[in-house]
């Protein structure tokens, strides 16, 4: 993997090449061994009368080609990496024995190892050595292989794979120029083989190709400048003297020009090459410059405009701040920061805590943590700030970047949210907080104690599961339509606690809207009023019916005390109407008390229907209801009253099973105060006008009269 300095195109190049390499040498050793097994003089020296490659050489080329290749595997295993390891030491071995044979001048047996060869004209070698050179590239390109992947030696085997590379190199020029001295000459130490040196350089190149991301061959790979300019420069440096020289000595065999004319066409040639490569690099140079210019306007740009306080300061004194540290510091201008030292701004208390981190961290070279510090303004006011330093080279020399974010108000927020956490816990009244689609997030203690609803149940679920079902869908809508138009809504329903019960409660919701004004959450409170609903019911219970929810006779007592009253305030007439109901016993006995119970209802349902507001209908007991008519104009207008009850009790009631009771009224009326101002005498006249009526053929009223 190349790391973020390298330039990876070129990485995955070298890779590729490398193993290249490796096959073409690996191609190499097997066709000269081929040539040597069938006795092929083209596979062995490449045209007659040339050096011959040694069957040993080529089998080094074959070790050292299979171990190159093992070391560029992608995803190498174990198993690879030691076949690799003993490929390179038998190289290397292979390499240092045959150096022994000429150290010592003995043989060690390995010369015809594999093939019996003859005596060369051109090597004074013993038959089937190779060259000395050839032994010494060998034994280095071996230790090269070996110390591939140590990482405190990378350079010395980039090294030793440069020298043996040389040895290649120089043979082949030596060939190119016909300099035996060069390649050998056949000499003491025998000769190179053109393609012996081929393939050295191949091998070589392949192994400084295959780390391209370390060692010496990191700075041609890097992204940096250098290494542009030294991807550039080295075909230059390894191609360039060998084509001039060439050309040079080419020339001069046939004759084209003198030696002196020659050697002056070189050094122009030179020159020449050089230019341009001056021109090419200074031109590189200058676009790089140009776009540094552009980078450092941009991250300057950048810093400037940057909604974080930046400053850069030495010594303890501002050498730079941008526009966002001015505001911060509630500055004019950054004239009243530069030259003025850090500390004078900071608060006595935060002083400890910033001299400590500085002489811990910036006095290494390491950067400061983010601390929280306070600062007093120029304006006077304490601001809490978080501030990270990094030691910095500015304009040249050393210096503090420092990072400043003002936290005062989200410090204050936060505050402000510990105290809302705190109300919401402690609370008596249960709160819950939901989103956008009435989803919870969170409730109070208070909510569970009233719901029976622990976070574990409710968190996540939709408050529908509250409803009592008392409510309809009318009520709902009208209620959310509220809270669309005016963000909230309070008022009273029924909803179910988690055991089924029902109880009234007093609900508040109100919308929480985004910066957008869209809804977040809604926020609501809920109180039980059980108590207060349980005491309405006692206080209802006292003064009212259980069966009908009509006044009962205590209630009809102080309602007809009222209406005495204000017929005596206004000189007003009112009237008591008593009446009981025809064959009520009847329906009892054909079809129980549950279906009597019913028809009373049916009864006190149908005749308050008629009533005004004004008006009282109560129920004393057993079927006798009775009605304060608390103004009228005449007797008359009771008297219209009491037949529509003697009508509606006429007409027929059906019940929940399907029955149908056909019962009758009879009604006695008293006059208030024409008859008496005593709420127990004129209940008692009313009374007995009630039994008249009845037993005058039922189904009328009479009015009361006097005796």
């Amino acid at each position: 993997m190349c790391n973020q300095k390298c330039d990876s195109s070129v990485v995955t190049g070298c890779e590729w090449a490398a193993r290249g390499f490796a096959l073409v040498v690996i191609a190499l050793g097997l066709v000269v061994l081929v040539g040597w097994t069938l006795d092929i003089t083209a596979l062995k020296s490449v045209l007659p009368g040339w050096v011959t490659m040694k069957a040993n050489t080529a089998l080094g080329f074959l070790m050292a080609g299979a171990s190159l290749f093992a070391a560029t595997r992608q995803q190498p295993t174990l198993a690879w990496h030691r076949t690799q390891l003993v490929l390179a030491a038998g190289v290397a071995l292979l390499g240092l024995l045959t150096l022994s044979e000429y150290a010592f001048n003995v043989n060690l047996g390995i010369d015809q190892l594999l093939f019996t060869a003859p005596d060369e004209a051109v090597s004074k070698a013993p038959p089937g050595r190779m060259a000395l050179i050839t032994a010494a590239a060998f034994a280095l390109s071996g230790v090269a292989l070996l110390l591939l992947d140590r990482t405190w030696a990378r350079i010395a085997a980039q090294t030793a794979a440069l020298l043996s590379n040389l040895v290649g190199m120089l043979s082949i020029l030596g060939y190119a120029y016909g300099a035996t001295a060069l390649y050998g000459g056949g000499g003491v130490y025998s000769s190179v083989a053109l393609h012996t040196a081929i393939g050295l350089v191949l091998l070589n190149l392949g192994m400084l190709l295959a780390r391209p991301q370390a060692g010496l061959m990191a700075v041609v790979t890097n992204t940096t400048l250098g290494g542009v300019m030294a991807r550039r420069l080295l075909p230059f440096a390894l191609l360039a003297p060998f084509l001039v020289g060439w050309f040079h000595l080419e020339s001069e065999k046939r004759e084209l020009f003198s030696s002196g004319f020659g050697d002056a066409l070189v050094a122009l040639t030179y020159i020449t090459l050089f230019t341009a490569l001056i021109w090419r690099t200074a031109t590189t140079l200058r676009a790089s410059d140009e776009e540094l210019q552009k980078s450092e306007l941009r991250h300057r740009t950048l810093v400037e405009w940057s909604p974080e306080s930046v400053s850069v300061h030495r010594k303890g004194k501002f050498l730079y701040v941008n526009a966002a540290a001015i505001r911060m510091f509630a500055a004019r201008s950054a004239h009243d920061l530069l030259g003025k030292p850090l500390l004078e701004l900071m608060h006595p208390e935060s002083l400890p805590l910033m001299l400590e981190q500085m002489k811990t961290h910036l006095n290494q070279g390491e950067s400061v943590p983010m601390i929280e510090v306070q600062f007093i303004r120029f304006d006077g006011a304490v601001i809490d700030v978080e501030i990270q330093g990094t030691a910095i080279m500015y304009n040249g020399q050393p210096a503090i970047h420092g990072s400043m974010r003002d936290v005062t108000e989200r410090k204050q927020a936060q505050a402000a949210q510990r105290w809302a956490a705190l109300l919401f816990a402690n609370i008596q009244d249960g709160a819950v907080v939901t989103d956008s689609d009435g989803a919870v997030q969170a409730i109070n203690p208070a909510f569970t104690a009233i719901t029976g609803y622990g976070e574990a149940e409710i968190l996540g679920k939709n408050m529908r599961r509250l409803q009592s079902g008392r409510q309809g869908r009318d009520f709902y809508m009208q209620m959310w339509q509220s809270i669309k138009t005016t963000s909230g809504w309070q008022g009273e329903l029924w909803n179910r606690r988690k055991n089924g019960d029902i109880y009234l409660q007093r609900l508040t919701i109100h919308a929480v809207l985004d910066p957008q004004g869209e809804v977040a959450n809604y926020v609501s409170t809920l109180a039980d009023l059980t108590p207060r609903q349980r005491a309405g019911q006692m206080e209802h219970l006292a003064h009212h019916d259980a069966l009908t929810g009509l006044p009962n006779r205590l209630q009809l007592m102080s309602r007809l005390e009222h209406a005495l009253g204000v017929s005596k305030r206004q000189n007003s007439l009112g009237a008591v109407l008593y009446f009981d109901l025809d064959h009520f016993k009847a329906v009892n006995d054909t079809w129980g008390h549950p279906a009597g119970d019913e028809l009373l209802q049916q009864v006190a349902l149908r005749i308050g229907g008629r009533m005004r507001d004004m008006d009282t209908l109560a129920r004393l007991g057993g079927d006798e209801f009775v009605v304060v008519l608390e103004i009228v104009d005449k007797p008359e207008g009771a008297a219209a009253v009491a037949a529509d009850i003697v009508r509606l009790l006429g007409q027929p009631f059906t019940l929940a099973q399907g029955q149908q009771a056909n019962i009758g009224g009879s009604v006695g009326i008293a006059i208030f105060p024409a008859d008496s101002d005593s709420v127990d005498t004129l209940l008692r006249h009313a009374d007995v006008a009630l039994y008249r009526a009845k037993s005058e053929g039922r189904n009328s009223f009479r009015f009361h009269e006097a005796a």
